[in-house]
């Protein structure tokens, strides 16, 4: 089973679509599954062919929207694997690309397979505008009959900043991808008493300290350290035996403790 991180910043992005949680599993919902394991081939297929320009690039998280742009495309190895990394703006609607939306992000695959990885992280650059409502050309609706045009006019433009010209410096955040590792999830739980015996028998199980000592006998287990005796009595309702003590019921199975010191008299 493929699984995966994402790492978010305080980002301001589209938000429709994203999930909840950190790590994301393709059998969680069979629809965005499906989307998901055909966003995962088409990812493997790039970092294999690198294209300098691609005319899509695979995403995760699923966003309820289109991706508008690619631009300032790199190919960023980091500990554990390899992927691409590149600046877009998600959206449902034909808008100008502005510093609200602008993001940068991450998408990769780990060397054995196992793990995909995502960052989205916000970015800005100072020839954008701050927003939507900040758009200079003003008509909307101009800018919707001519937006390709417009995309490949800012893709141009963005790609020929430095990479210190934008905030953060998209160096900066390579250097912090390339820095990241992914362990393999542990398949043992961790002992939340290590160094304590056990004791099993057919009818029930505990745990005990090292310091104490275990003596069973038939019905029943006696656990001492020093004075203090534990007692343990197990009787089945069916079995035809003395009770360890007198008292005890007789209309179901009993289990029956004691704890007591023992004083030796001089």
């Amino acid at each position: 089973m493929l699984v995966g991180a994402i790492l978010y910043g305080a980002c301001r992005t589209v938000s429709a679509g994203v999930g909840k949680d950190n790590t994301w599993s393709p059998d969680q919902d069979k629809a965005p599954s499906e989307r998901a394991s055909n966003t995962i081939a088409d990812l493997q297929q790039l970092l294999v062919d690198r294209p300098a320009t691609p005319e899509a690039i695979p995403f995760l998280p699923l966003f309820n929207a289109a991706q508008m742009m690619r631009t300032q495309v790199a190919y960023i190895d980091f500990q554990s694997g390899t992927g691409v990394r590149f600046l877009t703006h998600y959206a449902q609607a034909y808008v100008p690309i502005n510093n609200h939306e602008l993001f940068y992000t991450f998408q990769g695959l780990t060397d054995d397979g196992n793990s995909y990885v995502a960052a989205i992280l916000p970015v800005s650059h100072p020839t954008l505008p701050a927003d939507q409502m900040a758009y200079e050309g003003g008509d909307l609706a101009a800018l919707a009959e001519n937006f390709d045009t417009y995309i490949a006019d800012i893709e141009q433009q963005l790609n020929a900043q430095d990479a210190s010209s934008f905030t953060p410096d998209l160096d900066l955040l390579d250097a912090m991808i390339g820095s990241l590792e992914v362990a393999p999830a542990s398949t043992t739980k961790e002992d939340p008493h290590p160094g304590w015996e056990s004791y099993v028998n057919a009818d029930y199980a505990f745990r005990y300290l090292t310091t104490w000592t275990l003596e069973e006998e038939a019905n029943l287990v006696k656990l001492s350290q020093g004075t203090l005796l534990l007692t343990i009595a197990f009787q089945r309702q069916s079995e035809d035996v003395p009770p360890p003590w007198t008292g005890m019921p007789s209309e179901a199975d009993q289990i029956v403790g004691s704890f007591e010191q023992v004083v030796t008299r001089q």
